[in-house]
């Protein structure tokens, strides 16, 4: 019998193991947001306002942004059609978005480079800015395939549990995205005075019959 128990538990902790987490690829409910900047052209800066947004590049390095032409490789180009992303000459390929709050559901339409400038990924990450909660190789687990598309692309995000997103990542492979979804986010409570005013006379009332108690 405790043979049989102690399998069972082995197996019970061995099977999350070979499960793959995924990327959704579907747009969840929620807020979407184009990450318009310039029109007509593109620039790159440490940090720049997208459509509302905080978006930023690791230091020393610079975010892409604007609507002007970008090439995707095989997977086409975008023109006319706003784009945030890693400056992939400097430094790493690497932007990540503020969400200025907490949510459970991150992402957006994008598109990449296949094979060029490192493999591409998205990320989740916890409210200090470095905790990574969810980190995924697009190629890997929900590669976007559009050959000579023209404004091609996919939706890929991340959904959880809880509302701990705090900002989102994406690097690698001149991946750049279009817009940007949020959803499931939890505001802080805050009790209203009169809920205080009443936690504290429970507590009061409390205190005194633990007190009478003793005596």
């Amino acid at each position: 019998m405790k043979r049989t128990v102690f399998l069972l538990a082995v197996s019970a902790l061995l099977i999350p193991s070979g499960i793959h987490a995924m990327p959704i690829t579907v747009q969840p409910a929620g807020t979407t947001t184009v990450l318009t900047t310039l029109t007509g052209s593109w620039a790159s800066a440490p940090s720049v306002t997208a459509g509302g947004y905080a978006v930023f590049a690791p230091v020393g390095a610079e975010v892409w942004y604007g609507d002007a032409e970008y090439g995707l490789a095989s997977n086409g180009s975008w023109s006319g059609f706003a784009w945030v992303g890693g400056f992939c000459f400097s430094g790493p390929c690497t932007a990540t978005i503020d969400l200025g709050g907490l949510y459970s559901a991150v992402g957006g339409f994008m598109n990449y480079a296949p094979g060029v400038g490192g493999t591409p990924f998205i990320r989740a990450l916890g409210a200090d800015g470095t905790t990574v909660l969810e980190s995924y190789d697009l190629p890997t687990t929900a590669p976007i395939i559009t050959p000579g598309g023209v404004n091609a692309g996919a939706f890929r995000g991340v959904q959880r549990g809880t509302a701990d997103i705090a900002y989102f990542q994406v690097s690698g492979g001149y991946l750049i995205m279009h817009d940007l979804t949020v959803g499931g986010g939890t505001p802080p409570v805050v009790p209203e005075p009169g809920s205080m005013l009443l936690l504290g006379t429970g507590l009061i009332g409390l205190g005194r019959a633990w007190r009478k108690r003793r005596s």
